[in-house]
């Protein structure tokens, strides 16, 4: 490695080419080779010593030592030096460059000092041995800034100390250039300094524009944010809320559930107990018996009738199946056939026995004697031998054993039987009530008036339609009043005539009412 002067007008300090160290500038006459060699030698050899040789070529060491003038400034310079401090300015930098021209390191050191010749040297700064290059030389220029000596001695060039005597004038005039090119410095640094502070200004508004829109984002983010967290919440709160109406809801349907379940046990258990009491009111009621009468033939001239045989059929069949009945049957019969059979009711009903006589027939109304009669089939039209009289019907009804006795005549003038009593409903407990009493009643298809044969439905007269109607709607028990009830209007709106319904008169009725009870 060697090192180069630096190409510059300034003096070079020193020149090194890897062995020795050499004094170029002959103006210093004091001997601080021997100390340099000393101190930065070892350091320097050590540093080339480490790069490797052969592999390429070794970089150049510049030194370069100048004056800086603006060290200079003084209010007064006199001819004679000697024995006044002045301040002197040194620069000394340092570079190390590749083979290329390439700065590998570099550094640079300004000292001032106050020169006094007659001081002496200082005692050098030796740099340590471990030290890096700069760090090295770093300390040898420190060294040689303090030594005042060596500063004079390098500040004997041509010109340094011809610009500090020239006269006062010239040296005011410099000094005053100088001020006016610092003034324009200065005010060319506060313009700087303006603008800078200008842009700063408009950097710093920019910025708060920035901030206040980042923080107008960040509001309306948050906004946003409350919103969503509100709207979630709602649809939080409003999906718990219908959860609970649905748990409510199905709590009330549960509820409502078990009050219609204990309503309808409470229903079941009262209907059991009705059903319970019904049966225990039935085994009251004792047997239920039906003389079934239907006359279509007439022997002795009567005009025959159409419907009253096939109405008794339908009803015995209906009273046997759907209510139990033990059931005689007359059809076409004779005087003595019911008479016979009437007869022998008397000696077979008990007390608590129910008889039923139905009767579908001619019948006749004696205006002059006020009595009404059936004809049976051999009855004549001018002798009425083979009659039966109301009035032996009921002295039969009367002598029977039976508790209830109910007569439906489906016959003209049938309402003769009537008294014109009505059967009422009164007594919660009427059921019982009429269950337990005497009842002779009779049902009649029409009062003191003709009554038709047919019209009815099935082929039946309108009567025993109806009266048919009647017994299949029934589904428990029908007292004989509510029988005729559901009778009435129906046979009104389908002929002229009206039924009746009341106690039999001078038969033994007791204030009871006939029972149709529904096996």
């Amino acid at each position: 490695m060697r090192v180069l002067p630096a190409k510059s007008a300034a003096p070079v300090l020193i020149n090194y080419n890897g062995d020795t160290l050499s004094n170029p500038y002959p103006g210093v006459q004091y001997d601080y080779q021997q100390s340099l060699v000393r101190n930065a030698l070892p350091t320097l050899q050590r540093y080339f010593q480490a790069q490797p040789e052969g592999k390429q070529p070794l970089p150049t060491l510049e030194l370069q030592l100048s004056e800086l003038d603006a060290y200079f400034k003084i209010a007064k310079v006199k001819a004679a030096f000697y024995g006044t401090l002045i301040k002197v300015g040194l620069k000394l930098e340092a570079k190390l460059r590749a083979p290329d021209g390439r700065v590998i390191d570099a550094f640079s050191v300004e000292r001032g000092v106050n020169h006094k010749p007659e001081m002496d040297i200082m005692p050098p700064v030796l740099p340590k041995a471990d030290q890096p290059l700069p760090q090295a030389l770093n300390a040898v220029v420190a060294w040689l800034f303090e030594s005042p000596r060596i500063m004079a001695a390098l500040s004997t060039p041509p010109g340094m100390w011809g610009r500090a005597a020239g006269s006062s004038a010239a040296l005011e005039t410099h000094l005053q250039s100088r001020e006016s090119a610092l003034r324009e410095q200065v005010a060319q640094l506060k313009q700087q300094v303006s603008q800078q502070q200008a842009a700063a200004q408009q950097q710093a508004e920019l910025e708060a524009s920035r901030q206040a829109e980042l923080q107008a984002q960040m509001r309306e983010q948050v906004r946003q944010a409350l919103a969503r967290e509100r709207a979630e919440l709602r649809a939080k709160l409003e999906t718990e809320a219908q959860a609970r109406r649905a748990q409510e809801a199905q709590a009330k349907a549960q509820a409502e559930a078990q009050r219609q379940q204990a309503a309808q046990l409470a229903a079941q258990q009262a209907k059991q107990r009705q059903e319970a009491k019904r049966q225990a009111m039935l085994r009251s009621l004792g047997r239920y018996h039906a003389l079934v009468i239907g006359i279509n033939d007439y022997q002795q001239g009567l005009s025959p009738l159409r419907t009253a045989v096939g109405d008794a059929q339908a009803v015995a069949e209906e009273l046997k199946s759907s209510y139990g009945y033990d059931v005689q049957t007359l059809l076409n019969a004779t005087r003595s056939d019911i008479v016979r059979a009437l007869t022998a009711y008397r000696k077979t009903l008990t007390k608590q026995d129910n008889l039923l006589i139905y009767y579908a027939g001619h019948g006749w109304l004696d205006k002059a004697g006020d009595e009404g009669y059936w004809l049976p089939s051999d009855a004549g039209r001018e002798d009425p031998t083979n009659w039966i009289s109301n009035a032996f019907l009921t002295s039969v009804l009367k002598a029977l054993q039976a508790k209830h006795v109910m007569v439906v005549a489906d016959s003209c003038f049938s309402g003769k039987l009537v008294r014109g009593v009505r059967i009422e409903q009164k007594a919660p407990d009427y059921l019982q009530r009429l269950a337990n009493k005497r009842a002779r009643v009779v049902l009649a298809a029409g009062g003191l008036e003709p009554v038709l044969d047919a019209g009815g439905k099935g082929g039946h007269s309108v009567f025993a339609s109806a009266f048919l109607e009647a017994l299949r709607r029934n589904e428990s028990v029908m007292e004989g009043s509510a029988l005729f009830t559901a009778i009435r209007r129906p046979v009104a709106l389908n002929a002229d005539q009206t039924p009746e319904y009341a106690d039999i008169r001078k038969a033994g009725h007791d204030g009871g009412d006939f029972l149709f009870v529904k096996r």
